[in-house]
């Protein structure tokens, strides 16, 4: 992810805050779109594109990872720990 910056997505979004496509009349998250795309392939319905950047309106492929739900949730659990104590420690610093 180094020297890049997300691309966000201009149109619709879910109220989850992803990118959304109409593609052949269904709705798809442009971020597994744009991973598809990366690919060359579908991906199947146990695969997920987990963001690195953890923007959910971000398709920037070189933010993209595929993953698993156990993986995705590990990593989202880890995401919060670690910026709550980035905010813990700015809080000690203040007292």
């Amino acid at each position: 992810m180094k020297n890049s910056q997300c691309i966000i997505w201009p149109y619709l979004l879910d109220r989850d805050g992803y990118g959304v496509v109409k593609i052949k009349g269904k709705m798809k998250k442009a971020h597994r779109v744009a991973k598809e795309i990366e690919i060359g392939r579908r991906l199947s319905k146990d695969e997920i594109v987990m963001h690195n950047c953890h923007n959910r309106a971000c398709y920037n492929s070189k933010h993209l990872k595929i993953g698993t739900v156990k993986e995705n949730s590990y990593d989202t659990i880890k995401t919060r720990n670690s910026q709550a104590s980035r905010l813990l420690s700015g809080y000690e610093k203040l007292y």
